[in-house]
C-alpha cells in the first residue's frame, strides 16, 4: 500500500456541537452584511438570529473528528509514488494507511499564492493532480509537490466581475464522467460578453491542453441582478450534470424565483450536457426591476427521469426548487444525495440535504424560520414540514457567521470513520465545521478546525480518492491577497 506524503499541517480540532445561523445581504454580495462575527457553533435546531439555540439538538452518532486539539506538525510534500489508475478514470488504490477510530482534524497546506481560489477539483486520470479555480477567470493545474501556484494558467477565460466585492466571475469546474475517452470539461461562469447571465461552457482537452477554440455554451440563464449567481456544477453518480443557481439577486428574492416553477433561478438543475440536436432556450425574468430577456442557442438533453418532467408547473430541467444562493454543494457519490450550503438573507445560514424533487423552502423560509411572512415550521431537521418543504439539517445565526460556504463531503479512504461527513465554513470566520446526516439522525460535530493566518473558506472540493480540500482566502469578503489550498487530514 502506498502512502502519499504530506505538506505542513496546521490547525486542529476544536469543539463538537454546531450552532445554527444564516447569512444576509443588502443586495450587494454573496448575501452578507458586515463582518467580524463571533465563533459560536452551529447546531441542528431552531435558532434565533443571535445564534442561541432554542430547540432540542440532535445527538452525534458518527465516529467523527474528536475534540482533542492537535499540534501542528511538519511533513514532506506530496510524492509521485502513488499508482494512478489507467485511463478509465477509476479511483486508484488508497494512497494512505487507513486511520481507524475517532480522529482529530488537521489542515495540511497543499499550495499557496492563488488569486482568490474558489473551487478545487482532482484530475480523474492523474489523480494526484489538482485544479484550482480562481474567481477572476483562471484555473491553475497543481502537480504533486508544487507548493506555489504556477504563473501559467491551465485555462484563462474572460469573465464579468471576478474582483473586489463583485460576485460574478468564474465559479467552478467539472470533468465529464467519460473524460478519459472524450476529454470534455465544463466551467460555470459569467462571461464578459454575457450581460451577467450564468453560463455552463464545454471545452475539449487533448494531451492535457485545453482547446480554447472548442468552447460550446451548453446552457445560460439570465438574471436581473449581479449577486446570488450560485455557480456550482458537479456530475453526479448518475452521469448527469447538476447546476446550482441563485434566486437572481438583490435581497429577499424580489422576483419570486425560489417558489416559481417557471423560473430556472433559485433552483438546482439536472441536465445531460450532450447535444441532442433540438435547440434549447432558457426563460427570462419578470418585468419591472426584475426584467431580463430569455436566452437561446443552446443544445443539451433533459433526462427523461428528471422529477418534474411532465409537470406543467415546473421546468423540466429542474431537480430541486427553493434555494437562495447555493454557492457550494457536494453530491454523495454513493447515493446521489446533495449536501447544499445555501447562503441566507438577514438572519440564518443553512445546510440542507436534498433529493430529487425537493422544495428547500426559500423564500417562505430561511433556515428553520419563516421569512417575511407565514410558513410551516413543523418537522424535524432534514425532514419535511407540513407543506412538503425540506428542512435544513443545520442552520446558524449571524452571531456565528454571515455567509456560509460549502467545502466538501468526505468519501475518502484515509479515515473510514469520516465517511459521509460534510465540511463547511463561512467567509467571515476561520472555523471549519462538520456535520453528518444518515437520513434520520443529524450528527453535529461542531467547529473541528480553524484556518491559519486569518484565512477564511470560500469553497473547496474533492478528488478521486475522496479527500476534501479547502480553498481559503484572506478576509474580508471577496477581498484581495494571496489564497491557499488545504487538505482536510487526520491529526498526528
Amino acid at each position: 500500500m502506498h502512502r502519499r506524503s504530506r505538506l505542513a499541517s496546521t490547525s486542529s480540532t476544536l469543539l463538537l456541537g454546531l450552532a445554527l445561523t444564516a447569512c444576509g445581504d443588502d443586495g450587494a454580495g454573496t448575501g452578507t452584511e458586515g463582518a467580524g462575527a463571533s465563533t459560536n457553533s452551529p447546531t441542528s435546531e431552531t435558532s434565533d438570529p443571535t445564534g442561541s439555540p432554542t430547540g432540542t439538538s440532535s445527538t452525534p452518532t458518527t465516529d467523527g473528528p474528536t475534540t482533542s486539539p492537535t499540534t501542528a506538525s511538519t511533513t514532506t510534500g506530496p510524492s509521485t509514488d502513488t499508482d494512478p489508475s489507467d485511463s478509465t478514470g477509476e479511483p486508484a488504490d488508497c494512497p494512505y494507511d487507513p486511520v481507524e477510530g475517532k480522529v482529530g482534524v488537521s489542515l495540511e497546506l497543499v499550495a499557496s499564492g492563488f488569486n482568490h481560489a474558489l473551487h478545487v477539483v482532482g484530475d480523474p486520470i492523474d489523480q494526484d493532480v489538482l485544479y484550482v479555480v480562481e474567481h477572476g477567470g483562471t484555473i491553475k493545474r497543481i502537480e504533486p509537490g508544487v507548493k506555489t501556484a504556477p504563473a501559467e494558467n491551465w485555462l484563462d477565460v474572460s469573465v464579468l466581475g471576478g474582483s473586489g466585492g463583485n460576485e460574478q466571475g468564474l465559479f467552478s469546474l467539472a470533468f465529464h464522467p467519460d473524460y478519459a475517452n472524450n476529454g470534455l470539461i465544463y466551467i460555470a461562469h459569467t462571461p464578459a460578453s454575457g450581460s451577467g447571465a450564468v453560463f455552463v461552457t464545454e471545452y475539449s482537452v487533448s494531451d492535457g491542453v485545453v482547446d480554447t477554440g472548442s468552447a460550446r455554451d451548453v446552457i445560460g440563464i439570465a438574471q436581473p441582478f449581479g449577486n446570488h449567481n450560485g455557480g456550482q456544477i458537479e456530475f453526479g453518480p448518475d452521469g448527469m450534470l447538476y447546476f446550482g443557481l441563485g434566486d437572481g439577486g438583490s435581497g429577499g428574492d424580489p422576483c419570486g424565483s425560489g417558489q416559481n416553477g417557471d423560473a430556472l433561478l433559485g433552483k438546482i438543475l439536472r441536465i445531460d450536457p450532450t447535444a441532442d440536436g433540438n435547440p434549447d432556450t432558457t426563460p427570462g425574468c419578470p418585468g419591472g426591476q426584475c426584467a431580463c430577456s430569455g436566452l437561446s442557442g443552446f443544445d443539451y438533453t433533459i433526462p427523461a427521469d428528471n422529477p418534474f418532467v411532465g409537470d406543467a408547473t415546473v421546468r423540466d430541467e429542474v431537480w430541486a426548487t427553493g434555494v437562495r444562493n447555493p454557492w457550494r454543494f457536494s453530491i454523495d457519490r454513493d447515493d446521489g444525495r446533495m449536501f447544499i450550503a445555501d447562503v441566507g438573507q438577514d438572519a440564518f445560514e443553512e445546510v440542507s440535504v436534498a433529493v430529487a424533487g425537493d422544495n428547500l423552502g426559500w423564500n417562505d423560509m430561511e433556515g428553520f424560520n419563516c421569512f417575511g411572512g407565514g410558513c410551516d415550521t413543523s418537522g424535524e431537521p432534514g425532514g419535511l414540514n407540513g407543506v412538503g418543504q425540506r428542512l435544513p439539517i443545520v442552520a446558524y445565526g449571524h452571531a456565528v457567521g454571515q455567509s456560509i460556504s460549502g467545502i466538501g463531503l468526505y468519501k475518502g479512504c484515509e479515515v473510514p470513520g469520516w465517511d459521509g461527513i460534510y465540511f463547511y465554513g463561512d467567509i467571515f470566520i476561520t472555523d471549519v465545521f462538520a456535520v453528518a446526516y444518515d437520513g434520520s439522525t443529524v450528527s453535529d460535530l461542531g467547529s473541528v478546525a480553524q484556518l491559519p493566518d486569518n484565512l477564511v473558506p470560500y469553497g473547496g472540493g474533492t478528488n478521486a480518492y475522496g479527500d476534501v480540500f479547502i480553498a481559503a482566502n484572506p478576509n474580508p469578503y471577496f477581498g484581495g491577497g494571496p489564497g491557499s489550498v488545504f487538505r482536510v487530514a487526520p491529526s498526528k
